[in-house]
């Protein structure tokens, strides 16, 4: 996506993707204008405070919050929120 839309990555994306980066088996970017979401996959399960401690350091991330999901192997996907 930076590639093909330079700019699409705010600055405080860009700096929680790289302090994540070691953590992380993926990271993309959906939405837009300032609404969007991001979608990590993290190589360890139940990362969940780990992520929130990273985002908390990051600058310009707003009122980001931390939505969890948790694939359940031959039961479907279990999805969670909570801020």
């Amino acid at each position: 996506k930076k590639v093909m839309a330079p700019g699409s990555e705010p600055a405080g994306v860009a700096e929680l993707r790289s302090k994540l980066q070691p953590s992380l088996l993926g990271f993309s970017l959906a939405g837009a204008g300032g609404g969007g979401f991001a979608v990590l996959i993290t190589k360890e399960p139940n990362q969940r405070e780990h992520v929130q401690e990273v985002m908390a350091a990051c600058k310009d991330l707003g009122n980001a919050y931390v939505c969890q999901a948790q694939l359940a192997l031959g039961e479907g996907m279990v999805v969670s929120r909570s801020q």
